[in-house]
């Protein structure tokens, strides 16, 4: 795969070698696999230690079948159960892609193969300013004030397991899946559209909010086709998620399994002004095309030529 353009790293995963259609669809067969066996041990142990600690864990699984008006990552149980299963889609990815053998977990993640850090927290940065403030502006405006929720175990695995949650979720959504549909149709534009789809159903919202989500997973998928990386995408995720976290642990309750049409359009503006920052950075500053690979992988056939700013 010649990268002259970023957006080629959606659809290279038939440019690496022992590249077969059966294999990137066994690789998510196997995730999956691996996530439900890893998934059913961690709430097994969990529910093992709190019939110990004599703790109703089994209401509070019960509770992920509500919808997000019970939603908990407040005290140590809800936030293992609600975020820690889900980060387990990442060892579940790496045993996976280690099995099908045909490019390492690592290449899911840039073209260059690798985390892009730098990027990442450029980013974040902007995130924090485009999403994190007005989430925490409408939050408090709202003035739904609950009462302080975390407990210090929880609000320590909170700020552990959010952000890996969020990272998860990429991997899976804008690296695994959307660049297995990409091998497979060899367009980036249906890929990107096509890995929304499941990216909604995990999201129990109202009408308006499987919109939202959607639209949300779509700006991630483009923001990949920009950028070469889920690293962008990434931070957005993070800034969105740990902000609702934490304000809603904080007694502000923003989530809510029913969403607004005024949420909405919040979101649909957001996202395309961090979009459009991105993008901006990409043109101007050229951050995404440092440290590209000078030599192809030993195992797959990729050369990488210097990005265009």
């Amino acid at each position: 795969m010649n990268n002259k353009n970023t957006q080629d790293f959606i659809l290279s995963d038939r440019s690496f070698e022992g590249y077969k259609p059966f294999k990137s669809a066994l690789a998510i067969l196997l995730t999956l696999m691996f996530f439900l066996a890893l998934a059913s041990a961690l709430i097994l142990g969990i529910a093992v230690l709190g019939t110990f600690y004599q703790q109703d864990i089994i209401d509070k699984i019960a509770m992920l079948s509500h919808g997000y008006d019970n939603f908990n990552v407040y005290d140590s149980t809800g936030a293992l159960v609600t975020l820690g299963t889900i980060a387990l889609f990442i060892p579940a990815m790496f045993l996976a892609t280690n099995i099908t053998g045909y490019r390492p977990f690592s290449s899911y993640t840039s073209v260059t193969g690798k985390w892009r850090t730098r990027p990442f927290f450029v980013c974040l940065a902007v995130a924090l300013i485009v999403a994190g403030i007005p989430i925490v502006i409408e939050s408090t405006s709202e003035c739904n004030y609950t009462g302080y929720k975390f407990t210090l175990a929880g609000l320590l695995l909170c700020l552990v397991l959010g952000p890996l949650q969020c990272i998860a979720e990429e991997y899976i959504f804008r690296g695994l899946i959307m660049q297995s549909i990409g091998g497979w149709i060899n367009i980036s534009s249906i890929a990107v559209l096509l890995q929304a789809i499941p990216f909604m159903f995990l999201h129990p919202y109202s009408s308006y909010g499987m919109v939202e989500v959607t639209y949300s997973g779509i700006i991630a998928g483009f923001l990949v086709y920009v950028t070469g990386g889920i690293e962008a995408g990434s931070a957005l995720h993070i800034v969105n998620n740990m902000t609702l976290f934490l304000m809603n642990g904080l007694g502000y309750q923003s989530i809510k399994t029913n969403v607004e049409l005024s949420s909405l359009l919040s979101t649909v503006i957001v996202d395309g002004i961090f979009f459009a920052a991105v993008f901006l950075l990409k043109t101007r500053t050229g951050i995404f095309s440092e440290d590209l690979p000078k030599k192809p992988y030993s195992n797959k056939k990729i050369v990488s030529e210097k990005l265009s700013a």
